[in-house]
C-alpha cells in the first residue's frame, strides 16, 4: 500500500463512493422503500437506514433474533411470527 502511494502520488486525491444498499430499478420505480422481509436465522435490513443488519444472537427459548445496524449501529428484535421460513 504505501508502495502503490508512492508511485502514484495522484491517486491519493481520487475517493469513489459506493452505495451497497439494495437501490434496484423495482425499488426506484416505486418511489418508496418496500416492505422488509426478514427471513428467520439471517440478518436482516435496518428499520432505520436500510443499511446491513449483522445478527448478534439467537434466542431459541424465546425466538426471538437480535441484531444492529452496521452502518447507523441502530438495535433491533424480530419474533420468529414476524418472519418468513428460511427456504
Amino acid at each position: 500500500m504505501g508502495l502503490w502511494e508512492r508511485l502514484h502520488p495522484a491517486a491519493q486525491d481520487e475517493h469513489t463512493e459506493v452505495d451497497l444498499r439494495d437501490t434496484g430499478p423495482d425499488a426506484e420505480a416505486a418511489g418508496a422503500p418496500a416492505e422488509v422481509v426478514n427471513t428467520w436465522g439471517r440478518p436482516g435490513r435496518c428499520p432505520d437506514c436500510g443499511g446491513h443488519g449483522y445478527l448478534d444472537r439467537v434466542d431459541p427459548v424465546d425466538r426471538i433474533m437480535f441484531q444492529h445496524c452496521t452502518e447507523c449501529f441502530h438495535r433491533w428484535s424480530v419474533a420468529e411470527a414476524d418472519t418468513v421460513p428460511a427456504t
